[in-house]
């Protein structure tokens, strides 16, 4: 595959690179800057590629407080660096340029420093190895020139008793020395640590001092500093674990650590989509790949938060977000980080159970916000935590998904079934039986969070009612005996409609007011409850209107587009992705904003609802209980193509 890589004009001029998946930026007009992540480690570059913007841990997380809710944090980051030339530092960036190379997941950015000295600094996050960043310079002069780099640990303020030291080892291998900065959280009970070595051409340097460099004209000088960062959340011993990697990451030095690393994201683009006739859609497309890839790791039990690793915008905490809306995205272009997503719930069915438990319901009732722990973390000035249940059904249907794209019957036996016969016995626990037998949810926040403790909110029913019928085709699968209370309260869950028309109602009461977000909508796909066509066309069409296109989120108009291209049209559907995207797009490396309104990047949700609509829309692609099929799509102009490509199938499937 190639697929040429264009700059908006909105928002930089630029030029083309070499290479699939290259965007090189020549302005900094409109700039929000690119990230680099292994899934494990999350860091945001900033302009000078020098002073990263925040560095977060997919395991660093603050407990809750009187004050707060538990809460990701940033990590200790040791690699702030400061440049000076024959005295003078950095103050403009002639012949700036920053490229994000998406195919082997680094970031290049360079410029002349003064005095016709000029540095490109790269930086990744490792793949390979999830606790360690490996960020490399190259100085370059047309004269001789002094160069002199400093770097210093940046501590965030939650951080207490915070250290710096260095480690001289003497060892059979070899001297090294090895900077330490750490720092306690949580009243003292946990601890990060950021251990890093420098290496120069030419030796080693304590890298607790400034050092100097000595640019012959027209010659080059380099260095690598390497760090890894551990937490106690994952290591008894941080202080040394830290850096242990880091001496092995020295023995192995850079050529093998940057081979290893683009090995692994060459495995990762094995899923991916190929798109013809729109060059601009398709590097979007890339770009949202990219990003969700940098925020998962597969078979590591974490799951992934609306932000990813690139923000602690809402605390870090999983919502249905990973499980409706990531996890059926990854089921086709990587199914092992499907599986983490749906780990890190049978992980935490304990503390589900004990939620379920806590208010008097049966089965496991998994939080809305769950945080490292699987606890509530909803913060109490948003009802969504008391109220919004539809995420435990969310739960159960996404473990289904995960079956059915992998055809994994030993997981479902072993693990699948039990949390969604779990997921199922609460719902069952949370119906209510009406006077005339009907079966109702009452006291909910739905989909759409603007209606707060309403009846019967359809997307809660639907999700109820989807996920009553996958636990019975589960059970058949694994030869269980179904609960029949499964099936009757499918047969008997309510739903409201407008008097004399096929207009469903958001909830029992709904007259007709502005809604967040998409929860009719999602009854036809992905929930499959509406399968009439006229009736999931009128139901679209009147909710279309209704929908907050400013202060709402990026994912209802990419489901309703997979409808319309179910349906066939084309056209219509075109414009529902457009609408997608194109108003949530910030920066020349096109990201994707929580809503129009804002610019809460980077959105891992909204890029996999963009994502939804591209692979199950316009790739043609279903998830059955039969396993996962390919259809022949149509696709609108300017698109000539759309091709998913997926682990699940070789590239002529």
């Amino acid at each position: 595959m190639r697929l040429t890589l264009l700059i908006l004009s909105l928002f930089v001029s630029s030029v083309l690179c070499a290479g699939d998946r290259i965007i090189t930026v020549t302005d900094t007009a409109g700039y929000f800057p690119p990230a680099v992540g292994n899934g494990q480690l999350g860091r945001l570059l900033d302009i000078s590629g020098l002073n990263p913007g925040a560095l977060y841990s997919a395991s660093l997380f603050a407990e809750a407080t009187p004050q707060s809710v538990s809460t990701i944090i940033p990590a200790i980051d040791a690699s702030r660096f400061t440049v000076m030339v024959n005295g003078k530092s950095v103050n403009n960036m002639n012949d700036w340029y920053q490229t994000l190379d998406m195919q082997q997941a680094k970031v290049i950015t360079g410029y002349e420093i003064a005095d016709g000295v000029t540095i490109e600094v790269t930086a990744r996050a490792l793949r390979q190895y999830p606790y360690m960043l490996l960020t490399q310079m190259r100085f370059s002069s047309d004269s001789d020139a002094d160069v002199v780099v400093g770097m210093s640990p940046d501590f965030p303020d939650i951080y207490n008793d915070c250290v710096t030291d260095t480690l001289k080892l003497y060892t059979a291998g070899g001297n090294y020395q090895i900077r330490r900065d750490y720092g306690s959280y949580n009243e003292g009970k946990s601890a990060v640590v950021s251990a890093s070595a420098v290496v120069t051409s030419d030796s080693w340097y304590p890298i607790d001092e400034t050092w100097n460099i000595r640019l012959s004209a027209r010659g080059t000088a380099e260095l690598s500093v390497i760090t890894a960062v551990c937490c106690s959340e994952d290591f008894s011993d941080p202080y040394n674990e830290a850096p242990r990697e880091v001496l092995f990451a020295l023995r192995q030095g850079d050529d093998i650590l940057i081979a290893d690393h683009e090995r692994a994201w060459e495995e990762l683009w094995k899923g991916e989509v190929e798109i013809d006739g729109d060059e601009e859609f398709a590097k979007i497309v890339n770009s949202s790949i990219y990003n969700l890839y940098s925020s998962l790791r597969g078979d590591s039990g974490k799951s992934i938060a609306p932000m990813g690793l690139t923000s602690d915008k809402y605390y870090g905490h999983i919502f249905w977000d990973a499980d409706t809306w990531i996890l059926p995205v990854m089921a086709i272009l990587n199914p092992p980080m499907a599986k983490s997503i749906v780990d890190y719930r049978i992980n935490r069915m304990g503390e589900a159970k004990r939620n379920a438990y806590a208010r008097g319901y049966d089965g496991t009732m998994f939080p809305w916000e769950s945080d490292v722990h699987g606890e509530e973390s909803t913060p109490l000035f948003a009802m969504t935590g008391p109220l919004e249940h539809h995420i435990t059904a969310d739960v159960g249907i996404g473990a289904w998904i995960y079956y059915c794209a992998t055809r994994d019957t030993a997981w479902l036996v072993e693990k699948g079934y039990p949390l969604i016969k779990e997921c199922a016995e609460f719902v069952v626990s949370r119906v209510t039986t009406n006077g005339d037998g009907s079966k109702s949810i009452k006291n909910v926040v739905g989909a759409d969070e603007y209606s707060i403790g309403v009846d019967d909110n359809a997307y809660t029913n639907g999700s109820a009612e989807r996920l009553l019928r996958v636990a019975q085709a589960a059970a058949q699968i694994v030869r269980a005996v179904a609960d029949s209370t499964w099936a009757d309260i499918v047969d008997r869950m309510s739903y409201h409609y407008f008097p004399g028309t096929v207009i469903m109602r958001q909830h029992a009461r709904y007259a007709g007011e502005k809604t967040k977000q998409a929860d009719v909508e999602l009854l036809a796909y992905p929930l499959n409850i509406l399968q009439d066509t006229a009736s999931i066309k009128a139901n679209l069409e009147y909710y279309s209107h209704r929908l907050d296109t400013i202060d709402g989120p990026a994912m209802s108009h990419a489901a309703m587009a997979v409808n319309f291209i179910r349906m066939g049209q084309f056209d219509f559907a075109r414009s529902l992705v457009e609408q997608a995207y194109r108003p949530h797009l910030r920066g020349p490396f096109y990201m994707l904003s929580e809503t129009p309104g804002n610019d809460a990047i980077y959105f891992m949700t909204g890029a996999a609802a963009l994502l939804q609509a591209v692979i199950f829309g316009y790739g043609g692609v279903d998830i059955t209980p039969d396993g996962v099929y390919k259809n022949n799509v149509s696709v609108p102009a300017p698109l000539k193509s759309v091709n998913v490509r997926s682990p699940l199938w070789d590239s002529t499937h």
